[in-house]
């Protein structure tokens, strides 16, 4: 299904909306939900502690997910000049980002996550917009991205995990005693 050697928009455009859905109603990764694989990879490649190894999978995927949304809208516009799609791309991207977290959020994200939000979408822009001539390559990055999101996206967290301090029940915590207002 080609025209002039080149993916119809529909189709970019479906896989866009496609990954909006997917954005505002999948669990945003967290941190303790993350894969090991994606700690184990970051530990053994930049020597990074458990905890910190942890976070940065978790903000990876979290960009992977924020930056798809420049790539497919930049080729949802790959049949306007570049000189019109540029600017509207990177207008758009981070507001539809920010837009699909808050939705996702179910409240407006706080400091710094509309920052990171911002950076990330304007970057996946940018790929997107640099990949408009070359499909293999963007076709090797959108599927990259979309398999690294739903493999290291967990909804649950590890069973070694379960078992710390970081997530025994309230009630069962020793409390401080409570400070006089």
């Amino acid at each position: 299904m080609e025209l002039d050697g080149q993916q119809p928009p529909l189709i970019w455009a479906a896989a866009l909306s496609f990954w909006l859905v997917a954005l505002c109603l999948l669990p945003d990764p967290r941190a303790l939900g993350t894969r090991e694989w994606s700690v184990r990879a970051l530990r053994s490649a930049i020597g990074l502690s458990k905890p910190t190894a942890r976070a940065a999978a978790t903000f990876v995927l979290r960009g992977v997910g924020v930056g798809m949304i420049g790539v497919l809208l930049a080729m949802s516009l790959h049949r306007l000049p570049l000189r019109s799609a540029a600017p509207l791309v990177l207008v758009a991207t981070p507001l539809v980002a920010f837009l699909a977290k808050w939705f996702n959020f179910g409240y407006v994200p706080v400091r710094p996550q509309p920052y990171l939000i911002v950076i990330v979408a304007i970057f996946g822009a940018l790929a997107g917009l640099s990949l408009r001539r070359t499909h293999t390559a963007l076709a090797t990055l959108v599927g990259l991205g979309v398999a690294l999101f739903a493999w290291g996206a967990s909804t649950g967290i590890p069973n070694d995990l379960v078992n710390t301090n970081e997530l025994v029940p309230v009630s069962r915590r020793t409390m401080p005693p409570a400070c006089p207002v």
